[in-house]
């Protein structure tokens, strides 16, 4: 049996077909990161397919880098609101 591990950006896949491989035991196991429609609906087959972990698109994202983008964030927030203000 093959694994799948395959991020939709590099990889494309056919849902359908990776949750009939996943059933049928073609795949041993698969891992995605990014599904056809986000955030992901409530009855998505692939909430139960056998043996497939799913994680959060942002799983990629360390603690250090979210935290670097909300400093960036809130710099320019609070940037923009002084310059409103002025105005």
């Amino acid at each position: 049996k093959e694994n799948f591990n395959g991020l939709k950006a590099t990889i494309v896949i056919n849902e359908d077909d990776l949750f009939e491989a996943l059933e049928e035991e073609i795949l041993s196991g698969a891992a995605l990161d990014v599904i056809d429609i986000e955030p992901m609906i409530s009855d998505c087959k692939l909430l139960n397919a056998k043996n497939l972990t799913i994680t959060p698109h942002v799983a990629w994202a360390p603690y250090e880098t979210r935290k670097r983008l909300l400093d960036i964030f809130t710099l320019q927030f609070i940037h923009d609101l002084d310059r409103i203000r002025s105005n």
